[in-house]
């Protein structure tokens, strides 16, 4: 079928115009479900939030995209196909999508191109979404230590606690990625009395991704520090 896409017309698959009218996991800004924090950037002027829907029992994150920015047609169902294909993987094959997996998913059969190859350079969401991937990590991070930490923490005890609890479900969370389910809080030391100081050691595997220990590092203190507690979590391997 053919449609007008930057001034030009062009022709798209059907995957593409389906994708292009749903709107499963790409919202408007005033449009995206209230109950999921969203984690705001912004990319060659183009203002984006990243959410997940999650249920940690049984191992399931759903990533969401928001913009207050107009897409087109194409660009709309790119970025609802790698919501789509990001579904089914674990976090490393997430960040592995390439602009390749994505247009033969969008593609009707096999052997006919989702689109013209003319016009590659023209889809802004390709860049959009290698973006998009380095700031996934932090969010999805935030949104499993916020399922955690339900209570207020006031002292060493409940702190200590919320740890132990939090290194029991990282055990569980294998799609995540190894690094993440076999890194492991190993100490908690006290900084400061008034008010409350410490810092937590976290041991990651040698060969861990650094955007990844720096995301679950800040993830963690962004949960667990208020006005009563303050945490600085850093990484040991």
């Amino acid at each position: 079928m053919t449609i007008v896409c930057y001034g030009w017309v062009m022709t798209f698959s059907n995957r593409i115009l389906d994708f292009a009218k749903n709107s499963e996991f790409v919202f408007d800004a005033g449009q995206f479900p209230k109950s999921i924090p969203w984690h705001q950037m912004v990319v060659n002027e183009f203002k984006f939030g990243l959410g997940w829907r999650c249920d940690w029992e049984k191992s399931f994150f759903q990533l969401m995209i928001s913009t207050d920015s107009k897409l087109s047609d194409l660009d709309k169902a790119y970025l609802e196909a790698f919501c789509h294909l990001s579904r089914s993987l674990n976090f490393t094959k997430i960040n592995l999508i390439s602009y390749r997996d994505l247009e033969n998913y969008l593609r009707d059969e096999n052997h006919l191109e989702a689109h013209s190859r003319d016009f590659e350079h023209q889809i802004l969401a390709i860049n959009w979404i290698e973006s998009l991937k380095k700031e996934l990590m932090r969010p999805l991070f935030k949104n499993f230590f916020d399922s955690i930490s339900t209570k207020p923490i006031h002292s060493a005890e409940s702190l200590i606690s919320g740890i132990e609890l939090i290194n029991q479900k990282m055990k569980l969370q294998t799609r995540i990625g190894p690094h993440f389910s076999n890194s492991e809080i190993i100490a908690l030391i006290p900084q400061a009395k008034s008010p409350l100081r410490y810092e937590i050691q976290w041991r990651f595997h040698f060969d861990i991704d650094p955007e990844m220990a720096k995301a679950l590092c800040l993830s963690l203190e962004e949960t667990l520090s208020s006005d009563s507690l303050m945490v600085k979590v850093v990484a040991e391997s």
